[in-house]
């Protein structure tokens, strides 16, 4: 059985160029980098 964290538990950080979503705990578990639609670096 896998744990998620629900969505509601997660922070935005964003230039209006790139996006990363941190969860509550500080992991950094989202960040396409250097734009939004360019391929994940971090991924959970």
């Amino acid at each position: 059985m896998s744990q998620t964290t629900p969505l509601e538990d997660y922070g935005l950080i964003g230039n209006l160029h790139t996006v990363a979503l941190v969860s509550k705990a500080g992991s950094l578990d989202y960040l396409p980098f250097t734009r939004f639609d360019s391929p994940t670096i971090f991924a959970a």
